[in-house]
């Protein structure tokens, strides 16, 4: 029963990892105050590099500076995704073990690509570097 409720919960997580890798919403809860329109289009500044709205590339900026940097996360998902495998390879005997490790592996291996990928879109903004 517990295996069954761990693979829907990771399975769970999954699709928050893709929603978020689909979406870009890296650090919008700082703008709450904004609009829809407002948020879609800060995001899509981030995404793109840059934009020629100056209003949005305040946001856009605001929301780089603002947001956590958790470059050790990825390690640390690193070193889950290499116990989830070994485990997958050294101990799994019923079938619902496998797909829970294989779920999870798949989960780290998501959350990496996630950070990696949030953390180019947020060095890549355009003339950040210099500002900081």
């Amino acid at each position: 029963m517990l295996t069954v409720v761990s693979i829907g919960v990771i399975a769970f997580g999954l699709i928050l990892v893709v929603v978020q890798l689909i979406r870009g919403d890296h650090g919008l809860g700082w703008l709450k105050g904004e609009s829809r329109e407002t948020r879609r289009a800060v995001r899509r500044a981030i995404r793109d590099g840059g934009t020629d709205d100056p209003g949005i590339d305040r946001l856009a900026r605001r929301v780089i500076r603002s947001a956590p940097r958790v470059g050790w996360a990825k390690y640390f998902f690193g070193v889950m995704l290499v116990m989830s495998v070994y485990l997958l390879v050294r101990r799994s005997d019923e079938t619902l073990e496998v797909v829970q490790r294989v779920l999870q592996s798949a989960l780290w291996t998501g959350l990496i690509v996630l950070i990696v990928v949030n953390e180019r879109r947020l060095n890549a903004y355009r003339g950040l570097a210099g500002d900081s």
